[in-house]
């Protein structure tokens, strides 16, 4: 549900399966984005396999939601659009999670289906400037799925949304710390025997540009020597990529924690997602990686502004 008012921002809350975000934007159009933020809450853990959120995580989000609602009420917020995916999507308890969750929300949280995640992600990435005529593969790594999209600046060719999270993968194939290598292969061969269907689609379209929308995408990028925040894309070397990646997988828990540009809510999730983008880089041998900053809640952010 969006509340409206005659005031000068809007908002847009993401309920993802392991980070709840935050983005407030001046109305205006293009948005101009005055503050981001991201927790960690990692809703589904726990409870993935089960289709449950167990009571330690709602408290979690109860608790990220309420600091949330805090920060809005200094805005004189116009628009406010509060949307849940997979892991409140995959919930057989998400009516009983949800009533606890719009008591900290004092807004009307909306559970969006995949494709609908997919749309917004790629809604986000255009709203960034980065996309042209060629067309290229968006990919938004989450923790209960993942989503796909081809197409270019002008529309969206292909979508789907993979139930392979990597919060799901972990649940699935737990690691060791350090990850051993049968442990990484275990992994790797999860996401490639659950993205078959894709490969027709990068040949048909002939996909040689690949576009990763925040989370991991965003650590990669500080990590390899990215530091600077004033843009929203950044080209990622690809060699550095996989070099970051191996060392990543290659040690403990503790030793990932001292790496500059490594956030602390994504010390174990970084691992699986690393796989998952080295069987990506592997199998279908991109010439160019691109990093996105803006993806689901800035998609909500445009069409708030632009439908």
């Amino acid at each position: 549900m969006v509340v409206k008012k005659e005031k000068q921002y809007i908002a847009a809350l993401d309920l993802g399966t392991n980070t709840f975000n935050l983005v407030i934007a001046k109305n205006s159009t293009p948005f101009t984005l005055v503050l981001r933020m991201e927790k960690g809450v990692f809703l589904g853990k726990g409870g993935l396999a089960a289709k449950k959120i167990v009571p330690e995580a709602v408290e979690r989000a109860q608790k990220v939601l309420s600091e949330y609602s805090n920060i809005l009420s200094n805005y004189e917020l116009s628009q406010v659009k509060c949307v849940a995916t997979e892991a409140i999507r995959n919930a057989n308890n998400a009516p009983e999670v949800l009533r606890h969750l719009e008591i900290d929300a004092p807004y009307m949280v909306e559970t969006i289906p995949g494709e609908r995640e997919a749309e917004l992600v790629y809604k986000g990435v255009k709203s960034a400037g980065i996309l042209n005529d060629e067309n290229c593969l968006i990919m938004d790594i989450g923790g209960g799925s993942v989503e796909f999209i081809i197409g270019n600046r002008k529309s969206v060719l292909w979508k789907k949304s993979f139930k392979i999270g990597i919060s799901r993968a972990l649940e699935m194939f737990p690691l060791s710390d350090p990850p051993i290598e049968e442990e990484i292969k275990k992994h790797y061969s999860f996401f490639k025997e659950n993205l078959q269907e894709l490969s027709p689609y990068i040949e048909q379209f002939k996909i040689k540009t690949l576009i990763g929308t925040a989370g991991s995408f965003d650590s990669w990028r500080k990590m390899i020597g990215d530091q600077d925040r004033s843009n929203p894309t950044s080209q990622l070397n690809i060699k550095d990529l996989k070099a970051s990646i191996k060392n990543i997988n290659s040690i403990s828990a503790q030793k990932r924690a001292t790496i500059n540009g490594m956030e602390e809510m994504r010390i174990e999730t970084i691992v699986p997602a690393g796989i998952l983008v080295t069987y990506l880089l592997d199998y279908f041998n991109f010439e160019s990686v691109f990093q996105c900053s803006y993806s689901l809640s800035e998609g909500v952010l445009w069409e708030l502004i632009n439908e």
